[in-house]
């Protein structure tokens, strides 16, 4: 889908500027020096998306976004073109931070998941908690055809940002089978949903009715929370991950 570009124009993003595209190590050998580093992706979602959570497929070794600066100096990475990602999420019932503004259209959801990162060479399974920011109001961007608007959510609002996912290593295999995390790894993403319109029939005054759109607020909502209606036709993000590592000499990983 890739329309990315196209959205972030009508979006607020934060200005900012990162190294180049970040390469993995070639061969698996022990390194106690702890590294950081900063990677970029990009997905897609999959099939129904909500309230409850989604399915995404990731791409990495993207170019550098222009809402984060990275940190990791030098930046060693992980990551690199032939790395794909497969993440599941599902709401965290056990949080309290679910909120719905229905004055800004504000929404928080608390998620956990389980992120796949993986390669011909290796795989990395991590786990994912933390808060799904969706942006509403002034935030919400019109199509001119009027037949779908789209609704931004993490790092796409500047001035109203979430705090970053956390990620928990798990396991890992091949040639990133002695890699320790220091500390939890955070993903950063920016993105939107693509809502169609509904529209409802209002009473005209005259004993009649007459067809006007939904307001997007109501319009966004029933799209989360009633994902079987299909109102959703796609979401797209820009991902950052970032942390700190080291390699484990064979046989030593925790």
């Amino acid at each position: 889908m890739r329309t990315w570009g196209t959205v972030a124009i009508a979006v607020a993003l934060v200005a900012g500027t990162v190294g180049a595209a970040l390469w993995a190590p070639a061969s698996v050998q022990a390194d106690s020096k702890v590294k950081s580093f900063c990677e970029y992706g990009y997905a897609e979602a999959l099939g129904e998306l909500g309230a409850n959570g989604g399915e995404w497929v990731q791409t990495w070794g993207e170019q550098p976004v222009n809402w984060f600066m990275c940190e990791a100096d030098p930046s060693n990475g992980l990551l690199n073109a032939s790395v794909t990602g497969q993440l599941e999420t599902e709401r965290d019932w056990s949080s309290l931070d679910f909120s719905v503004d229905e004055t800004t259209g504000r929404v928080v959801l608390p998620l956990v998941g389980e992120l796949t990162l993986s390669c011909e060479a290796g795989e990395m399974l991590l786990g994912l908690k933390g808060n799904f920011l969706i942006h509403g109001g002034q935030a919400f961007v019109e199509d001119p055809a009027d037949t779908v608007f789209y609704v931004p959510f993490g790092f796409a609002v500047q001035d109203d940002t979430p705090t970053p996912m956390s990620l928990t290593l798990e396991s890992a295999t091949g040639k990133y089978k002695n890699v320790e995390a220091a500390g939890d790894w955070e993903m950063r993403v920016a993105g939107y949903v693509e809502v169609l319109r509904l529209y409802v029939e209002v009473p005209d005054g005259n004993g009649g009715t007459v067809t006007v759109p939904m307001p997007l607020l109501q319009n966004a909502l029933m799209a989360l929370y009633f994902p079987a209606l299909d109102l959703v036709v796609g979401a797209e993000e820009e991902i950052v991950l970032t942390g700190e590592y080291y390699r484990a000499a064979p046989g030593k990983k925790k």
